[in-house]
């Protein structure tokens, strides 16, 4: 569900990623996307690819040879695309199931890493050449009592916070006001510990 963790999972994920070994791109989807043409462009700014003047060829050739110095290199691309349910056709699923067709005739070098409600499950499902591709699929619920109390300790104390200010009581409050939702908790959270700075 939304504010489940998705866009904190994505974010750990691409600070995880060796720089030595991987190019990371991480694309926020803002829109909704129903065709073709939201990837190519995005890989072109990345790669710093001038596209005013030339043909989607001529690009994606330019893109594959950024491609062909990543296999030399002994390096991979991971693209992490958060907010992937914004992706509402077969149609616009294409470019991926395109550049992954690049890998054929070499060593895998590109993986792809989305990140978004449950949906767009029946989205990827609907493109079998990219269906077949899936190595993995998880779901994130939303957290127990157990988790959020690890969770709080976790980010208390990357704020330098070893004694927690949350009691017992206010945990277990926290955790039925936001039914468990990370972004929820964070916002419930965050208000707390600013109303009590305050008093």
């Amino acid at each position: 569900p939304p504010g489940s963790g998705k866009s904190t999972l994505a974010a750990w994920l691409e600070s995880y990623l060796s720089p030595s070994q991987f190019d990371v791109l991480t694309l926020s989807l803002m829109r909704q996307e129903a065709h073709q043409g939201w990837l190519v462009p995005s890989l072109a700014k990345y790669f710093g690819i001038e596209t005013t003047g030339r043909t989607d060829t001529q690009v994606l050739r330019k893109i594959g040879t950024n491609f062909d110095d990543l296999v030399e290199d002994n390096r991979r691309m991971f693209i992490i695309v958060d907010a992937a349910e914004r992706l509402r056709s077969p149609q616009a699923l294409e470019e991926v199931a395109a550049m992954l067709n690049l890998q054929a005739l070499t060593q895998p070098f590109l993986s792809f890493m989305f990140c978004g409600a449950t949906h767009f499950e029946d989205v990827v499902r609907s493109l079998p050449e990219l269906a077949c591709r899936v190595s993995f699929h998880g779901v994130l619920h939303p957290v127990n009592l157990e988790d959020l109390e690890l969770y709080v300790k976790f980010r208390l104390g990357l704020a330098g916070i070893g004694q927690s200010p949350f009691e017992p009581a206010a945990i277990q409050r926290v955790l039925h006001l936001s039914k468990g939702l990370l972004t929820v908790i964070n916002s419930i959270a965050e208000n707390a510990l600013l109303e009590a700075a305050q008093t």
